[in-house]
């Protein structure tokens, strides 16, 4: 590990120095601990590998390390002593120069006679590098004509998904309840937008619902109860005139409304308007007679 130059021998008398004066941290004079085997090299943390060294001592022994180290090491001593000069906002640019270059030049070294090379996917066309995962991609590719239409949508959605295919138990005011995936749930209701994460967020009980959806309630018994259903129980069938300056008078409930024009129409803010707790909901308005 070690090369026994001139840069070792200034590391080792920094070292012998420090164990010859006994310090302690506690003293009036702030010292760093330091393993005198670098830990990333072997090095354990018994007291008789650490010693206490001055903030200055401490930065030289890293850059004398960088020195007097070879092979894998000496990238690992490189890395420590940018990573110090970093944290603590040294400026040397000799330093960091020469740090960059070797690092560098090893990382280079490293890579020599290691082959890399691309190769293109015969059903999609993909350029792809040559790797563990290239036999993975040709077998599962989706323009693979070999896989069945079963087999490429179990693809797609583990993909989608990211491997979440845990089925919640979904619920909503005006969709009732249902059984299903994120994803489906998305697929099912397009017009909705509906965000994979949103969902996601809702699944994990940190937010309670995300555009009306939340997780189903069950009774007693563990039965899931039918929202649609307790939603009939608890519909206000009041008969009201509602008035629309585009869409004319009509006379009938909020929800009887809502079913002529679904995509606009809210039963309860409809409500809101007919109890006066608001003035109109967009643009309807209820004729007091």
């Amino acid at each position: 590990m070690f090369i026994y130059n001139k840069y070792y021998k200034w590391y080792n008398n920094i070292i012998s120095k420090s164990k010859n004066e006994n310090r302690n941290k506690g003293s009036s004079i702030y010292y760093e601990s330091h393993h005198v085997i670098p830990k990333s090299c072997g090095g354990s943390n018994k007291k008789s590998n650490l010693v206490l060294l001055t903030a200055k001592e401490h930065y030289i022994v890293h850059i004398l390390l960088t020195k007097c180290v070879d092979g894998t090491h000496k990238i690992k001593m490189i890395r420590a002593a940018y990573f110090m000069m970093n944290r603590n906002n040294v400026k040397s640019s000799r330093i960091y120069e020469r740090l960059k270059t070797e690092n560098r030049e090893i990382l280079s070294n490293l890579q020599q006679g290691k082959k890399y090379r691309k190769v293109k996917c015969t059903h999609c066309n993909k350029i792809i590098g040559v790797n563990a995962s290239v036999r993975h991609h040709f077998d599962f590719c989706q323009s693979n004509p070999n896989l069945t239409d079963e087999e490429k949508k179990k693809l797609k959605i583990k993909r989608r998904c990211g491997q979440d295919t845990e089925i919640v138990e979904w619920c909503h005011d005006l969709h009732g309840t249902y059984s299903c995936t994120r994803h489906e749930l998305i697929d099912l209701f397009p017009e909705q937008e509906l965000l994979y994460g949103s969902l996601g967020v809702v699944k994990n009980k940190k937010f309670k619902t995300h555009k009306g959806w939340r997780l189903a309630e069950k009774d007693e018994h563990g039965q899931l109860i039918d929202i649609k259903a307790k939603q009939l129980k608890l519909r206000n069938n009041t008969i009201y005139t509602w008035f629309h300056k585009n869409h004319g008078t009509y006379t009938c409930s909020s929800w009887e409304l809502k079913e002529y024009y679904k995509k606009d129409v809210d039963p309860t803010l409809l409500n809101r308007v007919s109890s006066g707790v608001c003035n109109k909901h967009l643009g309807w308005v209820v004729i007091k007679t």
